[in-house]
Parts: C-alpha cells; structure tokens; sequence
C-alpha cells in the first residue's frame, strides 16, 4: 500500500519513472504491458490535468469526464489546487 500527498492510502499503486526518447516516444515497462496484456498498437488515452498527467486504458467513459470536468474548472476560474482543496473540505466530517 502506497501512501500520497494528504495521508491517504492507495492499495494497488506502482509509480514508475519513463523517459521520453526521440520524437516523444514513450515505453511502457514489460511488467506493466504483460500484466495488462497491452500490445504494439493498442490505445490507450492521456489526460493532462493541468500538468499532470493520467494514463489509462479506459479511453471512453474518463476522456468524457475529464472534459466535462476542465471545462467546469476552467469557467469557474479554478486551479487543480482548489479542486483538491474542495474536496479535502467535503471529505471532512459536519
């Protein structure tokens, strides 16, 4: 079990270093690419939230919701600081 940013616990959770190679390559470790039977051509979806970036294997339901999502933090002027802000003020106990 990983711990995060803020005391919470992530069961399940790798973090791995890649590095970009030439023309913007990246290389999924074969660990990962075994365990989640990826192959060479597969899709997968990156989502850049506001610098940080997620990604996944579930390209449809998590690319709409992430644009739904930017689209309300942008018209409302908000950063991604205030949205986790928000919502470690809702995870509080009344």
């Amino acid at each position: 079990m990983a711990t995060m940013p803020g005391n919470s616990e992530v069961e399940n959770m790798t973090a791995l270093t890649i590095q970009i190679q030439q023309q913007g390559t990246l290389s999924l470790p074969s660990e990962l690419r075994t365990k989640y039977k990826l192959n060479e051509g597969d899709i997968l979806t990156l989502l850049d939230l506001d610098g940080i970036f997620l990604l996944t294997l579930k390209p449809s339901t998590v690319s709409k919701l992430a644009e739904m999502l930017e689209q309300l933090r942008q018209k409302e002027g908000l950063s991604i600081e205030d949205l986790i802000e928000g919502l470690d003020k809702q995870r509080q106990p009344n």
